[in-house]
């Protein structure tokens, strides 16, 4: 992401860890159901990282886990009114995947997020990048950095 001493290396578990903002920070859910939350900005865009244990993945069809998968993506947009402009299903080794995007008004200006949904064992993650539309050229660079930099073992 440019200047790489701007950046670090966040292993958030042993099977995956991505580049974040050297400002970032790390808040601790109170209870079993609460996420450990990653987050930062960078040049206004914000970047956040979401982290639940849920146990019953692991005995989840993959069937099952894909259609979690929708529905928890869909959950993710709710609140924030959004409309969904894509939805893709990766899967990656041990790892099921889905990339979204959706865009949404707030404060009379637009936004776009990009995000990625990840199931592997039995957590879930979500990789979201929150910028203002229209999209600069550098936070699609900084975006697509970010997303590179995941490396799921």
């Amino acid at each position: 992401m440019g200047c790489k001493n701007m950046t670090e290396r966040v292993s958030i578990t042993s099977n995956l860890s991505l580049e974040l903002p050297g400002n970032y920070k790390v808040t601790r859910g109170t209870g079993e159901k609460t996420p450990v939350t990653y987050s930062a900005v960078l040049n206004r865009d914000k970047i956040t990282l979401f982290k639940l244990e849920v146990k019953e993945l692991d005995s989840m069809t993959i069937e099952r886990k894909k259609n979690s998968i929708h529905l928890n993506v869909d959950r993710f947009i709710q609140p924030f009114k959004g409309k969904q402009l894509s939805s893709s299903d990766i899967t990656m080794g041990e790892a099921m995947l889905n990339d979204f995007s959706f865009e949404f008004e707030k404060n009379d200006s637009s936004f776009v997020t990009f995000g990625r949904f990840i199931v592997l064992k039995s957590d879930i993650f979500i990789l979201a990048y929150e910028t203002s539309k229209p999209l600069a050229n550098s936070s699609v660079k900084s975006r697509d950095d970010i997303f590179n930099s995941l490396i799921i073992k």
